[in-house]
């Protein structure tokens, strides 16, 4: 297999498999965590390979953006002398 396949094949797994799980209440950001756990374990592909090192930064930029956005600003102005 081409690495060029393999990420195409890695990219879009990222994309649809954490949409089909999520009608079983299971949050895209642990799939992609899995998913990433079993590339690297379980098929032994992209060792050494820095495309792989930019795109698992912009995932966790991406993680963190997306944990951001659901911050309920009303609630921290109810509970501004605790925070």
């Amino acid at each position: 297999m081409t690495e060029e396949l393999q990420y195409i094949l890695v990219v879009v797994g990222l994309f649809l498999v954490p949409r089909v799980l999520q009608r079983f209440r299971i949050p895209s950001a642990i799939t992609c965590v899995l998913l990433g756990a079993a590339v690297h374990m379980g098929f032994d592909l992209f060792h050494d390979d820095g495309t792989v090192g930019l795109l698992s930064t912009f995932g966790i930029v991406a993680l963190f953006l997306c944990a951001g956005l659901e911050v309920d600003f009303e609630d921290l102005r109810r509970g501004r002398r605790v925070v």
